[in-house]
């Protein structure tokens, strides 16, 4: 009888436990590509053969300028420093960022972290507006993310407006969650 009992709790510990599991992996997913499906779902642009960046095209490159430009305003950027706090980084990479036609809008950097980032932060993110002519050709927006094992950062520069304006967790291990705070945006059929 005793032993019958035993195996109850345990099928019943076993059953709690996948229950929990389920759970939390549903809420709680892995990589920030699930996360931005849960803050944005636009449909995906419009893109026509005339829109396209003619092949012959040469890749725009950053001068020596622009690239001091951007590595001083990684520097002294509040919100990077907020997220890392006494955390340090490295510049990786440092190349243009461009739009859609080959335009550069300003820097692209990976931020190699000294330490891997753990925790919840309040993260400078864009989303491009598709379709319209806007300058610049994205609205910003700050979200709050839970982060695991964050061992880079993909950092967006603006040359023209002098600002950090997206900086996105990475790395080969990393987790994002959205923050307690993170209302999901509805879909474009909601």
């Amino acid at each position: 009888m005793a032993l019958s009992h035993g195996r109850a709790r345990l099928a019943g510990l076993v059953g709690a436990v996948s229950a929990i599991l389920g759970v939390v992996l549903f809420f709680a997913p892995g990589t920030l590509s699930a996360v931005r499906g849960v803050f944005d779902s636009p449909s995906a642009p419009q893109v026509s053969a005339g829109d396209a960046i003619p092949p012959d095209t040469p890749i725009p490159s950053l001068s020596d300028d622009q690239k001091s430009q951007a590595t001083a305003l990684l520097a002294h950027d509040p919100g990077l420093r907020a997220i890392l706090g006494a955390g340090r980084y490295t510049i990786s990479d440092l190349g243009p960022w461009t739009d859609d036609q080959g335009e550069i809008l300003g820097a692209a950097a990976l931020l190699r972290l000294e330490t891997p980032l753990n925790g919840e932060r309040a993260w400078p993110l864009i989303r491009f507006v598709h379709g319209t002519v806007t300058k610049p050709p994205y609205r910003t927006r700050v979200q709050h993310l839970i982060v695991r094992n964050a061992t880079e950062i993909d950092a967006l520069v603006d040359l023209t407006t002098g600002k950090v304006v997206s900086l996105q967790p990475d790395g080969d291990a990393v987790g994002v969650a959205p923050g307690p705070d993170v209302v999901p945006l509805p879909s474009a059929g909601d």
